[in-house]
């Protein structure tokens, strides 16, 4: 379905296209009719299903590849040193960082719906994509994963904009939502936030922008907004909450409490009790734009999850291979909790920390978080945009954690360690957000063993 506003207009020149949510502005452009180039420092998926779609892709930066560009669009990550980015400062082409972009869309969209938190926001706004689906509604999804069967981006219409908002280098502050969900505040981003309070006001800030305010109840700072918004949670005394919790082969399913109405049962079709919470965030945006509770379940019960998200890629030497992108302790707690109450004889679990800044700051969170797993081996960090340092290395995690057996730094050597140590009745859990996943998914493609 092609859109029609004034993005079929103009050439952009997206830096850093690959990346999951730059890639999805990508596509929207694409369906917009606008003429799309871009780079990234390697191919991928993503860059493949651009050029697909007609992207144009250049592998590195130079300066040369703006050329033509009218629009430049850069990701967070992106340095001010970056050639592309600096040339087109130089030439004075409009420049938008990835959030304001976002902002930018949004503006073509009747109603803007944003969904911030330290944890869940791809899985609760997939959800609230997936009832806003089941009630025929013209939307269009920007979500920073892939959801099963979906992808990266949804869109039926210009009803409704509904988007994750990252907190990361305040990106935050640059998307005002009208009806703005939070589900949680964590400390996190340490290269950007001094301390959790300062975090906590990024996220405050946003709600106070919107026009409807929906927060977890039950979360300390989350709730200390001090405003009148609808409340979620596992307590009677919040708006809309949740009795009756149970698990089923490690879905839980729940009652859905909504004040002045009738209670109605849910089935979640995704792992773990901490999708509760973002099934209720979901239900809370949906009770605001008026959707029946029929559709809020059958949208709920119908959602399928996210890739990496506690997904089962395949098996390896007879176990489940499990991964999920908990990258940070309050995260890795519930993954843990989730694969446990599934009943294998053993869980090796392989962490791979995300950025040196978040290892550093949340060490001994990680080792507390960690310390549960009995059969625990750490991979070489991820570094993302960070030069390396050793005190926030995942060495330096390693030597904190009695109960790690192992250090990795290559994936043939985790693949020779599970030889020995996995089998029939166990599971392999890969934690964390960075390109071990990758490296599972080809391990088990070439053993004939993937998903």
């Amino acid at each position: 379905m092609k859109t029609d506003n004034s993005f079929n207009k103009g050439s952009y020149f997206l830096i850093g296209i690959g990346g999951i949510s730059m890639s999805a502005i990508a596509e929207y452009l694409l369906l917009c009719g606008a003429t799309v180039i871009g780079s990234d420092i390697r191919e991928s998926t993503q860059t493949a299903k651009l050029c697909e779609l007609g992207a144009k892709i250049y592998i590195g930066h130079k300066a040369e590849n703006v050329s033509g560009a009218s629009v430049v669009v850069y990701n967070s990550s992106i340095k001010p040193n970056n050639p592309e980015l600096a040339y087109a400062k130089k030439i004075g082409l409009k420049i938008y960082g990835r959030m304001e972009f976002l902002n930018e869309i949004s503006k073509r969209f009747k109603v803007k719906i944003g969904v911030a938190g330290c944890h869940g926001k791809t899985t609760a706004t997939a959800m609230i994509g997936a009832i806003l689906s089941a009630n025929n509604e013209k939307f269009l999804m920007h979500v920073g994963g892939n959801v099963v069967d979906i992808g990266n981006l949804y869109f039926s219409g210009n009803d409704y904009f509904l988007s994750e908002i990252c907190e990361f280098d305040r990106n935050i502050d640059k998307f005002n939502a009208e009806i703005a969900c939070l589900l949680n505040v964590g400390y996190d981003h340490a290269d950007c936030y001094k301390d959790i309070y300062e975090i906590q006001d990024a996220y405050l800030s946003y709600i106070k922008r919107a026009k409807f305010g929906i927060v977890n109840g039950d979360d300390e700072y989350s709730a200390k907004t001090g405003l009148p918004c609808l409340t979620f949670g596992l307590n009677d005394e919040c708006d809309i909450y949740a009795d009756d919790v149970e698990l089923k082969n490690g879905r839980p399913s729940f009652t859905l409490n909504i004040k002045n109405d009738i209670p109605i049962k849910i089935n979640l079709n995704v792992y773990g009790l901490h999708n509760v919470y973002n099934a209720l965030a979901a239900a809370a945006v949906a009770i605001v734009l008026n959707v029946p509770k029929e559709k809020i379940k059958e949208g709920l019960e119908n959602f399928k999850g996210i890739y990496r998200r506690f997904e089962f890629v395949g098996k390896f030497n007879g176990a489940d291979v499990i991964c999920d992108y908990a990258h940070h302790p309050t995260e890795i707690s519930a993954a843990l909790k989730t694969v446990n109450d599934l009943g294998y004889n053993n869980v090796c679990v392989i962490f791979q920390p995300h950025t040196y800044s978040r290892t550093k700051a949340l060490k001994k969170e990680f080792a507390e978080s960690l310390s549960v797993a009995e059969n625990l081996f750490i991979y070489k960090t991820f570094p993302a945009r960070e030069e390396y340092d050793a005190d926030g290395s995942a060495e330096s995690l390693f030597k904190e954690l009695k109960n790690a057996k192992g250090f990795f730094q290559c994936a043939d050597d985790v693949k020779k360690r599970l030889q020995q140590g996995v089998g029939t009745g166990d599971a392999v859990l890969v934690l964390g957000a960075g390109d071990l996943y990758d490296e599972f998914k080809v391990m088990l493609s070439k053993d004939g063993q993937g998903s």
